[in-house]
């Protein structure tokens, strides 16, 4: 048997892996490779275009390193090598360092507030205040492309969820799954939707029911500045712990979303 794989070069920049998989069939044929390696057969049978078509877009792939090839008698067989988006998480790097900090810091001042807070002279019965998550991304693209970004599930299933059962609309419960991440699902209740402008909705993906608002900006006409905010948490330990579990969430949610709408990178692809 002859292995035709390659070895991936780390001096392969992230903007050779944004021209690569910029054509959707290609980031097609990667999702089809994330169930199992596949035959060439199989590969060309599962799209509408043509064979040398195909051929084509698994011959770019291979030499960007993103597949692997060996034959199985007769057949070429083709699995995913995620190696390479290396150099796309890294690209990424950029803004979990801007977080980072921002999170540390974020949780000394909770910490401190709760400390201050329960060695206060108050009412032991007075209710506590909710913990509250808010982050914020500037994506270069129109207001509207960024809405129907987050409303459309098929979109949102290239950065975010494996699947959703419907859009998002006001008064509606979806359920999105997440199929390559513990196959776990979850009911979200829509609480509001402004074109273009705001969306909210209730969900436990914390294990407690908190509310979630993102509102949209436009900059100008070609920049959308993004802001998430999520509150529900009490001021406890528990509570701290799952305020900075969301805050990690929401910033991958965020440059998830400006990677697929800026460069249509599915960055979810080998990440699980």
């Amino acid at each position: 048997m002859r292995n035709r794989s390659v070895t991936y070069s780390p001096a392969r920049d992230v903007e050779a892996a944004f021209q690569v998989l910029a054509d959707p069939t290609r980031r097609a044929v990667l999702d089809m490779l994330r169930r199992g390696s596949q035959p060439a057969g199989n590969i060309a049978g599962a799209f509408s275009v043509t064979r040398p078509a195909i051929s084509k877009h698994l011959r770019l792939l291979r030499r960007a390193h993103l597949v692997r090839e060996h034959r199985e008698g007769r057949n070429r067989v083709y699995q995913l090598n995620p190696e390479p988006l290396r150099a796309v998480d890294s690209w990424l790097e950029h803004y979990r360092s801007f977080w980072s900090a921002s999170l540390d810091n974020l949780k000394a001042f909770v910490e401190a507030e709760h400390a201050r807070e329960t060695h206060a002279a108050t009412n032991d019965k007075a209710e506590a205040k909710e913990l509250q998550a808010k982050v914020k991304l500037k994506v270069l693209k129109p207001v509207h492309a960024v809405f129907e970004g987050i409303i459309d599930p098929k979109q949102m299933s290239h950065y975010f969820i494996s699947s959703g059962s419907a859009r998002m609309e006001e008064g509606n419960t979806v359920t999105w799954a997440w199929a390559d991440y513990g196959s776990g699902t979850m009911h979200v209740s829509i609480k509001k939707i402004e074109k273009d402008k705001f969306i909210s909705f209730l969900w436990t993906a914390t294990g407690v029911e908190t509310l979630v608002e993102i509102k949209l900006e436009p900059v100008d006409p070609n920049i959308t500045l993004i802001t998430i905010v999520e509150n529900g948490w009490p001021k406890v330990d528990k509570g701290i712990a799952r305020l900075v579990q969301q805050t990690h969430g929401w910033v991958h949610f965020l440059c998830g979303l400006k990677v697929y709408l800026e460069h249509g990178i599915n960055l979810r692809i080998g990440a699980f």
